[in-house]
């Protein structure tokens, strides 16, 4: 035995169906609005660069409030390995800003070799 679905049904069913869904996009468009005015000024907070060193291990620049950060990213830890401020890098020439930037870390290398060294120790250490 077969149920009669008439046509009546048939519209009232598609309706309700069209309502749920107009109802659940509304819904959706008003929750996504309303998060990112929510969250404040996102541009005080990003990641600028990303660089992966190997399984698991990534070097990650960071901008909070007009200073950059270079943390050091494991499975085990997150370790700050300096921090500077942009406002003292701009309207240098791309040169004076790696050297600048390097020499105004705490406890930093004054060479660039010596950074590539440290790093390749880092990463070794790692990996053992």
């Amino acid at each position: 035995m077969v149920p009669d679905v008439g046509v009546g049904e048939l519209l009232r069913m598609t309706g309700s169906f069209l309502i749920v869904l107009v109802l659940l996009v509304a819904t959706l468009f008003f929750v996504k609005r309303l998060s990112t005015n929510l969250g404040g000024n996102s541009t005080q907070l990003g990641v600028n660069v990303v660089h992966h060193l190997g399984f698991r291990q990534k070097l990650i620049v960071i901008t909070i409030n007009g200073d950059e950060i270079l943390v050091a990213q494991s499975p085990h830890a997150v370790t700050l390995l300096g921090s500077w401020k942009i406002s003292e890098l701009e309207g240098t020439e791309q040169s004076n800003i790696e050297i600048d930037s390097i020499s105004k870390l705490p406890n930093s290398p004054t060479k660039k070799h010596s950074f590539r060294e440290f790093l390749g120790q880092l990463v070794n250490r790692q990996r053992n």
